[in-house]
């Protein structure tokens, strides 16, 4: 038996799409795809296409090679974006793009993000009769900021178009500056009045539904992002839930750490300091502020305070660590880890007692938080968002509410008062797929949409 471009049905060409590739790019969906590749690849065959950004490049498609067994595709993604539209449409990509799917022959796509690319990577296989499945990591396609954030710190719980109108207006040019390079004109030429961008914002939802519809299958680790886009029109019937897996150690279920002799138990000793950590990127979304605020209340306490992570460019903004290192100058115990490395995990979350995940805006799954609970290491979180449905209150960490560094210190110091407590709340960890699990659940996905896929072709044939 054989698949339409006539690969043996065991063994699947899969195309994987993503907005970055680590070590360039390391947030948390760009590693999770690296992940899910190197995992459908040990009996697969699959291609990772992901945007060429670096200046100037040769070739408008390019193959790598990679020693985990997949291919690389660069797409040539370096345009100039002269209006809106240019952010979620690219013609030339979707040129370059319909190439890639001429060469390769994927039986399936599987889209994780089209940031600097196209809405066309959604778009062009519903031509050729491809499968599409869409892993809802973030708020991209429902907003142009991608984490329903504003400048200011404000959440959008719901979207109001009138809110993002103020929201974008003032920041577009930094936003393209950042990440694409746009001219300063682009400021004038987007939003020469309110009743423009209305109308370029219609234009976005009308568009953006549309693609959606499009999709064969939607994945989403958290209840919370799945409804958000149910709410946007996405159907339900399309959706399914799938939690993220983890790599190495921590990617091992609790049963085998248990029998392999790596449960650990995280209880601090008795009289020692309260060892808190921070992990992830250092951005103002991120909330690192509220926890460097938070702790400046705790300098009475045993505490100290390791943040690890890097500090890439925001928005235009470069400034962001030193206003953190500012703001802890004069109080001790506060330590600027930089960067890690994945594999470094399990000896970072060794010297840790508790990670604190403050982010800001409503996080979709956040793999930090999985990291140390899996490790054993209690969390502390901003409660909204995916990270209220992975922290369990009293069972495996505690709950702030977001952007309050008054009560994120208030739970900080109920660990420092009840030994007890932390106690209780090291070790329970939380359920997760093991790598092997989580590869497996997504072919089964992937022989799904081919399968539904023939049979609604067969039955359009007269």
């Amino acid at each position: 038996m054989t698949e339409s471009n006539g690969t043996s049905s065991n063994r699947l060409r899969i195309l994987l799409v993503s907005h970055g590739l680590p070590p360039q790019d390391v947030g948390g969906v760009e590693l999770y795809t690296l992940r899910l590749a190197r995992l459908l690849a040990r009996d697969h065959d699959v291609v990772l296409a992901v945007p060429e950004r670096r200046p100037r490049p040769e070739k408008d498609l390019a193959f790598e090679d990679r020693p985990e067994g997949f291919r690389v595709a660069w797409i040539k993604a370096q345009r100039s974006k002269r209006k809106f539209l240019d952010m979620y449409v690219d013609e030339h990509v979707d040129r370059v793009y319909e190439r890639l799917l001429d060469e390769f022959r994927p039986d399936v796509i599987h889209v994780h993000h089209i940031l600097y690319l196209s809405t066309g990577i959604l778009t062009c296989p519903r031509r050729r009769g491809i499968p599409v499945l869409l892993t809802l990591h973030d708020f991209w396609l429902n907003c142009p900021r991608g984490q329903r954030i504003t400048e200011d710190g404000t959440v959008c719980t719901t979207i109001d178009r009138e809110r993002c109108v103020t929201c974008l207006n003032p920041q577009w040019d930094g936003i393209h500056r950042d990440f694409l390079a746009a001219p300063r004109r682009m400021l004038l030429n987007l939003m020469q009045g309110k009743e423009r961008a209305r109308e370029e914002l219609r234009a976005f939802d009308r568009h953006m539904r549309e693609v959606l519809s499009r999709v064969d299958r939607f994945v989403s680790p958290s209840k919370s992002m799945l409804a958000d886009f149910v709410a946007y029109g996405v159907d339900p019937k399309k959706a399914v839930r799938l939690r993220y897996c983890l790599d190495g150690e921590l990617g091992v279920s609790k049963e085998q750490r248990k029998a392999n002799g790596q449960s650990r138990s995280r209880a601090r000793e008795e009289g020692g300091k309260l060892r808190i950590g921070y992990l992830g990127t250092l951005i103002p979304t991120k909330g690192v502020h509220v926890l460097t605020e938070a702790y400046r209340s705790l300098k009475d306490l045993p505490v100290t305070l390791d943040i690890h992570g890097t500090s890439p460019p925001y928005r235009g903004r470069q400034d962001y660590v030193g206003q953190l290192e500012k703001s802890v100058r004069d109080v001790g115990g506060v330590r600027f880890r930089g960067p890690y490395e994945q594999s470094a995990l399990p000896e970072i979350l060794k010297g840790l007692d508790v990670v604190v995940v403050p982010s800001v805006w409503m996080e979709n799954f956040p793999q930090t938080a999985l990291e140390a609970l899996t490790a054993g290491v209690p969390v502390v979180a901003a409660d909204h968002g995916g990270l209220a449905e992975i922290v369990r209150t009293g069972v495996n960490g505690l709950k702030f509410r977001p952007g309050d560094p008054v009560d994120l210190a208030r739970k900080l110091r109920q660990l420092v008062d009840d030994p007890g407590l932390h106690k209780r709340l090291c070790g329970r960890g939380i359920d997760i797929p093991r790598p092997e699990e989580h590869a497996e659940a997504h072919i089964g996905l992937y022989r799904e949409v081919i399968r539904e896929k023939a049979e609604k072709t067969a039955r359009a044939q007269p």
